[in-house]
């Protein structure tokens, strides 16, 4: 029987279907999709873009009729499914903060929330992205309050049409990961102006990084030609002229933009662009950079820049990035991801159990194949082997009687072991063999002595075992040129005991 052992490891309800992500983008009126494939080492493939127009409203059901069959027609259910959240419904705000640790600015903005959005805490998930650490040690931060019941619903509508997506991304994040992997480098300060489906969103970045933000709910549709038009664009000419002017006053040096670039979910913003330049009395062109961010593939204008800032998130490719999935949606995942590897682990374990037991019973019958061999050669090399083994034990016996443990040579070295480190020494060392043994010396303290017999009889064991009877005899004071030195003696003595053992060694021929 053939299997696939890999399969055992990478299965389960969990997996991915596919390794392409389908990035979605739905609101009134409007739903696109564009399908990646990411790169091993970085960036991302484009496999196809779908985008579909209608007149759908959240308010009576049809956007999410729409949206459900627009999945069934596209097939999205293979592919992870990255959502947008539009910044519409959501609250951003641009702070500086008097820290550069994560943990510290998600309890600072925590603690301060009420001031910038209506709503108890408990109604809201709180989120910040870093976007620069300043040399005074402070961080400039883009805080993001989104209510709950917001997302909720933004994951129903989704549900709704079988999707449970990976992710749940920003727009206003999206754009500004765009912006900065392909926005240009001059002028240094620009603004981008994004007509989504539900509205006008406007970055300020400055050095291609984003120092405000501002979304604007404007129920157009951008690519009218008719009578409406004109009051379309007076209305966007003052929403983006408002916020560059709130722009100028919160900046540091009260300086504006130089440029401004539009985009569009679906619109030709290139009249747009023209039209506005002398009402905002700035220069303005269309978004051309986004071809950076797919060179030789696709238009400017064929994706949104929404979609492919989305693109970069998933692919890794940017440091903008911020996922609104709600934490609930997260424990399931986690659960879910835990029993399947569970099941795997318990299959795993189950096939390395047989594989082990096979390993088993084969070394079990090499091991005693391999015995049986070593024994046939034992019987056979026994006869020798007891010739030599006599030979052994008497050459054994002999050097049993000629050894000398214990002589007075090993007895000094170990006395020398044992003084301390410093601060004593040994003058003079007496062995009589019948009655013991002397040491004299001179120590500078009293406890140096004691340590120094304490040594001795640590050291006082098997063929050394007189030493057990160290002990001190004396301190007395005495000086040499002019400072207090101190005199000692300890006694070793020869013991019964130790006579006795000196005789069974003699008489077993052994230490």
């Amino acid at each position: 029987m053939a299997f696939s052992f890999d399969s055992l490891i990478s299965g389960g309800s969990g997996a991915p279907k596919s390794d392409t992500i389908s990035l979605l983008q739905f609101g009134p009126g409007f739903i696109a999709r564009l399908r990646i494939r990411p790169k091993a080492g970085g960036g991302f493939d484009v496999l196809s873009y779908d985008r579909e127009r209608g007149g759908w409203s959240a308010e009576d059901g049809s956007l999410r009729e729409a949206l459900k069959a627009f999945v069934s027609k596209h097939a999205l259910t293979e592919d992870s499914i990255y959502s947008i959240l539009p910044r519409y419904d959501i609250t951003t705000r641009m702070l500086t903060l008097p820290s550069q640790d994560n943990a510290e600015i998600a309890s600072m903005i925590m603690l301060n929330a009420e001031e910038h959005v209506p709503y108890a805490i408990d109604e809201l998930s709180i989120q910040h992205l870093l976007m620069r650490k300043l040399p005074s040690g402070e961080s400039s931060v883009m805080a993001v309050f989104a209510r709950n019941s917001v997302v909720e619903e933004h994951i129903a509508t989704l549900a709704a049409a079988g999707i449970e997506p990976r992710q749940v991304l920003l727009s206003t994040v999206c754009l500004a990961a765009a912006a900065a992997a392909a926005g240009p480098g001059e002028p240094q300060r620009w603004a981008l102006a994004h007509l989504g489906a539900g509205g006008l969103e406007i970055l300020v970045l400055n050095q291609k990084r984003v120092v405000y933000c501002r979304g604007v709910a404007m129920n157009h549709d951008w690519s009218s030609d008719t009578a409406e038009s004109h009051e379309m664009t007076d209305e966007l000419a003052t929403e983006i002229r408002g916020s560059l002017s709130v722009y100028r006053r919160e900046s540091e040096d009260g300086e504006g933009v130089e440029q401004i670039y539009f985009s569009s979910d679906y619109a030709t913003v290139t009249t747009i662009s023209e039209e506005l330049m002398h009402d905002i009395g700035r220069e303005t062109a269309p978004a051309a950079w986004l071809e950076k961010l797919l060179p030789g593939q696709a238009a400017p204008e064929g994706y949104t820049p929404v979609l492919l800032g989305a693109a970069l998130a998933a692919a890794g490719d940017t440091t903008y990035h911020l996922n609104l999935l709600p934490e609930r949606m997260h424990q399931a995942r986690r659960m879910s991801g835990m029993r399947d590897r569970l099941l795997q682990g318990g299959i795993v374990a189950a096939v390395a159990l047989i594989m082990l037991g096979a390993l088993y019973f084969q070394r079990v019958y090499q091991y005693q194949s391999y015995i049986d061999e070593l024994q046939a050669q034992v019987d056979e090399l026994a006869p020798q082997a007891q010739g030599i083994a006599q030979k052994q034990e008497q050459l054994r016996i002999i050097g049993q009687q000629v050894r000398r443990d214990g002589n007075v040579l090993e007895l000094l070295a170990s006395i020398v072991a044992g003084l301390p480190d410093d601060k004593i020494n040994i003058l003079r060392f007496s062995y009589e063999r019948e009655s013991g043994i002397d040491v004299y010396g001179r120590t500078q303290t009293v406890d140096e002595v004691s340590a120094f017999a304490s040594n001795l009889r640590q050291a006082g064991t098997g063929a050394l075992s007189m030493l057990r009877t160290a002990h001190q005899m004396y301190v007395l004071d005495d000086s040499e040129r002019e400072q207090l030195v101190r005199s000692y003696r300890i006694a070793i003595p020869v013991t019964p005991e130790d006579e006795e053992d000196d005789r069974e060694a003699s008489d077993a021929g052994t230490p």
